[in-house]
């Protein structure tokens, strides 16, 4: 797969432009607004580069900017501009943290150059992030960086008023796993129930292993209702995971907190007190 690099320009032929010039050197992708641009960053990983107009209609590029270097810090940001301004460029570098300012036209072999040094930075930034908080075995946040992720989230909860769901998971007789089928294969039933949890939450989820058998799922902007419906399906992919063992059934139990002015650690708190009591009243089910 070519590396993913997304144009937003409100100037649609110069979109068109930038798919003919860059097709054979990287993934393009194109949007001709600020609120396109955002529904594709969170749908889609691995874009590594973003080419983004200085003026556009309903959101001004410094102001967009930061709301990628919000959702998507590793991205980076290339700004175009067709207006030498230098106020709007200083703005744009101290607050949209931007690789680049450039002024239209710009050539093919300096923007394809900006370009390959952003995607350069993207994935040593990247590399540096996974060492550091991601957990080895799981590829999940780990203890530390959950904890943070759901810091970060109270905080923008509470400014702002938007909604926040947590669930505390663990999983069902976790012991008689490693004590049946050996600690390795436990490791498995690990990894795989990790990649069950990430690819059933969004990109703008933060999902993290929070202690040996326990995951932590954040969901920024999402109420009660809506957040068990997320962990009936995650149960749901459960029952038709393979686990590589006959009539072996792993299952889980989860409790959901959603914020309602508490600190992070109470929140924490609740959800773990809903956890233990599914655990109490016969696990494999959610309480909130």
């Amino acid at each position: 797969m070519k590396i993913r690099v997304l144009f937003v320009d409100d100037d649609r032929s110069l979109l068109d432009r930038f798919v003919r010039l860059f097709r054979h050197d990287f993934e393009v992708m194109t949007a001709d607004s600020a609120g396109k641009a955002l529904e594709l960053i969170k749908k889609n990983e691995n874009i590594a580069c973003m080419v983004v107009d200085l003026r556009m209609g309903e959101m001004n590029g410094i102001d967009f900017l930061y709301e990628i270097k919000r959702l998507k810090p590793f991205v980076s940001r290339i700004m175009l501009t067709g207006f030498p301004d230098m106020e709007a460029a200083v703005n744009a570098v101290n607050h949209g943290k931007i690789l680049a300012f450039l002024q239209k036209p710009v050539k093919k072999e300096k923007l394809k150059k900006i370009i390959e040094e952003g995607i350069s930075n993207y994935y040593y930034l990247k590399d540096l992030e996974d060492k550091s908080v991601k957990d080895s075995l799981t590829n999940l946040y780990n203890h530390n960086s959950i904890k943070e992720k759901l810091n970060h989230e109270v905080r923008r909860a509470g400014r702002y008023g938007f909604p926040l769901s947590v669930i505390m998971i663990d999983i069902d007789h976790f012991k008689n796993i490693n004590d049946t089928y050996g600690h390795p294969f436990g490791d498995g039933v690990l990894i795989k129930i990790a990649g069950i949890l990430k690819n059933n939450t969004r990109m703008v989820d933060s999902v993290g292993r929070y202690g040996g058998e326990e995951f932590l799922v954040i969901l920024p902007e999402v109420e009660m209702e809506a957040t068990y419906a997320v962990m009936q399906r995650i149960m749901e992919k459960m029952n038709l995971e393979n686990w590589g063992e006959k009539d072996l059934a792993v299952t889980l139990s989860a409790g959901i907190a959603v914020y309602a002015g508490e600190d992070p650690e109470t929140l924490i708190k609740l959800a773990d007190e809903k956890l233990y009591l599914a655990k109490r009243n016969g696990r494999n089910r959610i309480e909130g």
